[in-house]
């Protein structure tokens, strides 16, 4: 078989006489004798690429949150109010302005996720939610830090104006940047470009990066939007609890971003020890959920709870009508509270122990 000599020839001279010649995104390929391939070569979007390296369910938009407990209809009103209070803050003389975390910890089964649902729900409808994200050892892929950034960054695009277009920058020029420490993440994704943006002599509308006060309200700091972080201690490393807890507060110090940080946790060692170093002490406001009583609360839900039991029973025509009694219902309280004290206990004392 003689050989295609025009194919040949034309892959050859696939340049010949060219002038100025560009090629984008094409890869050439010598295929064997005078023939050549060329491909166009398709780029990946910035915007896929980071999505890729994201955890959805971590998110208050996942299914998973969709189905999860919420607070009982007036129940822990006075956390949720203490909560909200330094979440809005924007008294410049308010001891709580300069505050930009807060540490919200509770004993095992205390409701803080419950707690941290409500703050987000309400969070979102005065327009200042940034973002989310929950620990969970009970869900694969929640109880490790690494997409925490890439998730955090991935809804900042949505909620701030301007930072889709910075992080696909930084995306485009460096690929690779989520196989790079979670310290350099943190700072090429959300750092920087947030203070890229928070630099610029700009008046943000209510809803974006910053609701600024008019220029009367010299008293008043602009509005911050709120990242919400929940479970931390259920990231199984506790030495990534740690560098999580620094990274933000690091973040905060150096670009003096405009951010308010939730972050919920039982009182594990590693974590208390490291809110307990001076420099996270100064910009840190702390809530116990313990300061907080709380058996009010759980006996109406216990009662509620109860009752609907007797309501939908198959049997509750034969349910006698004193049931549950006071008595019983105050018991099933102490055990409840018992219960969460006991656990707070035993973690705290299990890490102390593992200390030394």
């Amino acid at each position: 078989m003689k050989p295609r000599q025009g194919r040949e020839a034309s892959g050859a001279r696939a340049f010949e006489g060219a002038n100025n010649l560009t090629l984008q995104d094409v890869q050439i390929t010598a295929v064997g004798g005078h023939q050549i391939n060329i491909t166009q070569s398709q780029k990946d979007d910035p915007m896929n690429i980071l999505r890729r390296y994201c955890e959805f369910q971590a998110t208050h938009e996942s299914e998973t949150a969709a189905y999860a407990p919420r607070c009982n209809p007036g129940t822990r009103v006075e956390v949720l109010q203490d909560i909200m209070s330094w979440t809005i803050c924007r008294n410049r003389a308010s001891p709580l302005a300069s505050l930009a975390l807060l540490w919200f910890s509770g004993p095992a089964g205390g409701g803080k996720t419950c707690i941290q649902r409500e703050v987000l729900e309400r969070c979102q409808q005065q327009g200042v939610l940034a973002a989310s994200y929950f620990f969970s050892t009970r869900i694969p892929n929640l109880d490790t830090s690494t997409p925490f950034v890439a998730t955090i960054a991935h809804q900042l695009c949505s909620s701030i104006e301007g930072m889709q277009a910075l992080l696909e920058e930084v995306i485009t020029s460096d690929p690779a940047v989520f196989n790079k420490s979670l310290d350099l993440q943190f700072d090429r994704l959300i750092g920087q470009p947030m203070n890229s943006l928070n630099r610029k002599p700009k008046r943000w509308s209510l809803g974006k990066l910053l609701c600024l006060s008019d220029s009367s309200a010299e008293n008043l700091s602009p509005v911050s939007k709120v990242i919400i972080i929940d479970g931390l201690d259920e990231c199984r490393d506790p030495q990534e609890q740690i560098r999580i807890i620094r990274l933000l507060s690091s973040a905060i110090i150096k670009y003096s971003l405009p951010l308010r940080i939730v972050i919920a946790s039982r009182p594990e060692y590693e974590i208390r020890s490291t809110f307990d170093e001076i420099d996270l002490q100064v910009i840190t406001h702390r809530i116990r959920l313990e300061d907080y009583g709380c058996d009010t609360d759980i006996e109406d839900y216990i009662v509620d709870s109860l009752f609907e039991i007797r309501r939908k029973h198959p049997s509750a025509a034969s349910i006698p009508s004193d049931w549950p009694s006071k008595e019983d219902i105050q018991t099933v309280v102490q055990r409840r509270l018992g219960n969460s004290y006991m656990l707070q206990r035993s973690s705290t004392s299990s890490r102390t122990h593992a200390e030394t």
